[in-house]
């Protein structure tokens, strides 16, 4: 006797994206110009594995200030090391994020900002 059995496995091709891109500020007086970031992970079904985050005073990212490279973490949210930013800069930066199957998004653009022009 022979059993005919299938197995329907489902795949997610989509590459994941990320929405609700943030950028805030610190109190400047107590540590100098940085940023804070935050984003939502969206891909259906799936968990963020990594992120990439690039900070450039460039619209074109010709030499970031601050490129975090791929950390390989679930978290929604990065700051730059103090040091890293200057003030009276307008910044820009983006997001790379990576799912459970390491499948990366494109380059996400969240909105510049600006640092004061002094302490």
């Amino acid at each position: 006797m022979t059993s005919d059995k299938s197995v329907t496995a489902a795949f997610n091709n989509n590459p994941p994206s990320a929405t609700n891109l943030s950028a805030s500020q610190p109190d400047y007086c107590a540590s100098g110009p940085a940023a804070f970031f935050s984003w939502t992970f969206r891909d259906s079904g799936d968990s963020q594995s990594a992120y990439r985050v690039q900070v450039d005073n460039n619209s074109n990212f010709s030499s970031p200030e601050d490129d975090s490279g791929k950390v390989g973490s679930g978290s929604q949210n990065y700051a730059t090391p103090l040091g890293k930013l200057s003030y009276g800069n307008t910044y820009f930066w983006r997001l790379m994020v990576w799912d459970s199957i390491d499948q990366g998004s494109s380059w996400i653009s969240g909105s510049s900002f600006a640092t004061p022009a002094h302490a």
